[in-house]
């Protein structure tokens, strides 16, 4: 029987312009992503409430992320979620080649569910290293005391799974809790950030700061991925002491300073949506709201989302998440296309769904509005402003769609002719829509070409020139109407037309005028005999 260390007790201890609501209500409980992202999940579970991870096979992880996500946001689905992994942890218990870091997600399920399993805590206690073990065919330094190890895998032990051992060792006041958790402090890096690999096992240091001369970034870097998994974990403890508190704070002010502008977080390989959902989440935990809300922002704009009639083939698994740009747009055209696609979603999703919470709950119609009216066939700017942060719009004008990019605040079209005023709308990811009229200047000086004398009874030609394509003109001599005209595709009409034989001699204007009463010209003759 070990004894437990002092940690271990500690931890126990515009005009123009109108606007309309969509069917969605103006307010929802919670955020419209997070609804989504959450109801996609579930589809997602098999017969046994597992989800798949990068193949066909149902893994306990993936669904643990799911639980553990369910659990921070107090969702009545965590319970259900949680049974799931527990079972499935439970049952492999008699696999030889089962996972340590299975074991200790099942265990802490069972401790969500208000029903410790003893034997997962137990599997998970007699796999944290004393010092002298043979692992991999190497012997474990003493300096590898608390460290989770894995009798197949041990290679692939980390910190993300090093989390899930100490807050199931801590709940459980398992004798190796405080060595465990003394294990996991001590990944964290001098810049206050966690590192995502271990020392090899038989190394005389195990800390980030032993490894600091190696050229190997999982092992000298601090990673958001790691740093956002201890944040999470640590926040859950029982307890926290202030040495915990302490690490703590410098990983959540690793997390803030390490944030792109875009909201997003990046591993040394690139931007990840992974990355970006647990630093979300564990900046969230820590009431770093301005942080989070920006991350959550950065979900949103790879989370599939019908909007509108913009249809695309991803709009089937509303609610998946994107690992990042190059996959969205690639999701966007193909769909979840096979199993590999499909995996990598439901990763980024159960890990990020927690940190969805973020967004605002509201689903505000945006405004919109036009700067002035334009000349037909000119490009002119809408502004759109309200809309929920993240949402990808899709505006309809004119028998055309055009998806907007996530979180736009105008969109360029062209003005078309033959008309005066033309609808649009925008809808948004979320379900709002807003409707608005585009205004259009038509008012023109038209060309009017005639002879300079007209005689009475004979015929007379007009051309008229900067009409539209089919465009009617009426053309009037003096007040008398003369007749009519249609502008060919070069937007020029010709009137020929006799002259009544009544007309008064003497000065006269021939005057025309087109589909609006704006586009107008004129032409001074003289009638004579």
């Amino acid at each position: 029987m070990r004894i437990a260390t002092p940690l271990v007790a500690l931890a126990l201890a515009a005009g123009g312009m109108t606007a309309v609501t969509s069917p969605a209500k103006a307010a929802e409980a919670k955020p419209v992503a997070l609804g989504d992202a959450t109801a996609w999940l579930k589809s997602q579970t098999d017969s046994n409430g597992l989800l798949p991870g990068f193949g066909s096979a149902p893994s306990i992880s993936a669904t643990a992320d799911f639980a553990k996500s369910l659990d921070e946001l107090g969702s009545a689905d965590a319970a259900s979620v949680a049974m799931s992994v527990k079972n499935a942890a439970a049952a492999a218990l008699t696999d030889d080649h089962r996972s340590s870091q299975e074991s200790a997600e099942g265990a802490w399920a069972s401790q969500t569910l208000g029903s410790q399993d003893d034997a997962l805590v137990d599997d998970v206690d007699s796999h944290i290293a004393q010092g002298g073990e043979a692992l991999g065919g190497r012997t474990a330094d003493a300096a590898a005391l608390g460290r989770l190890y894995d009798s197949t895998f041990n290679a692939y032990t980390g910190t993300d799974a090093q989390a899930w051992a100490v807050l199931a060792l801590a709940k459980a006041a398992a004798p190796s809790a405080g060595e465990a958790l003394t294990y996991l402090l001590g990944q964290q890096c001098t810049d206050g950030g966690f590192r995502t690999k271990f020392s090899d096992v038989d190394a005389t240091g195990q800390t980030c700061a032993a490894d600091a001369g190696s050229t190997d970034p999982d092992l000298t870097s601090s990673s958001p991925d790691a740093t956002g998994t201890a944040v999470i974990f640590l926040s859950a403890l029982p307890a926290k002491d202030a040495t915990v508190t302490d690490a703590l704070e410098r990983a959540v002010d690793w997390l803030t300073a390490h944030q792109d502008p875009s909201g997003s977080f990046s591993e040394y390989y690139g931007v990840s949506g992974n990355s970006t959902g647990i630093a979300g989440r564990a900046l969230r935990l820590s009431d770093k709201i301005e942080a989070a809300t920006k991350a959550a922002t950065w979900l949103r704009r790879h989370q599939a989302a019908p909007v509108g009639v913009c249809a695309s083939p991803l709009d089937g698994d509303r609610g998946a998440l994107s690992y990042d740009d190059d996959t969205y747009a690639a999701n966007r055209t193909d769909g979840l296309a096979d199993a590999f696609a499909l995996g990598s979603a439901i990763s980024v999703t159960a890990q990020s769904l927690a940190a969805l919470a973020a967004l605002p709950a509201g689903n505000p119609v945006p405004t919109l509005t036009q700067a002035a009216p334009v000349v037909p066939g000119a490009r002119v700017s809408i502004n759109i402003v309200g809309a929920n942060a993240g949402d990808a719009l899709c505006l309809s004008i004119g028998g055309g769609h055009q998806l907007l990019a996530a979180g736009a605040t105008s969109a360029t079209v062209t003005a078309p002719t033959g008309v005066a005023s033309t609808p649009f709308s925008v809808q948004t990811a979320s379900g709002a829509a807003a409707t608005g009229t585009l205004r259009i200047n038509t008012a023109t000086r038209l060309g009017v070409a005639a002879p300079k004398k007209i005689k009475r009874g004979k015929r007379v030609r007009v051309v008229v020139r900067g009409l539209w394509a089919g465009e009617r003109v009426t053309v009037k001599l003096g007040k008398k109407r003369l007749g009519s005209a249609v502008a060919n595709t070069a937007g020029t009409a010709t009137l020929r037309k006799k002259v009544a034989k009544k007309t008064k001699t003497g000065r006269k204007a021939i005057t025309v005028t087109g589909r609006f009463t704006d586009r107008v010209g004129k032409r001074n003759i003289r009638v004579v005999r």
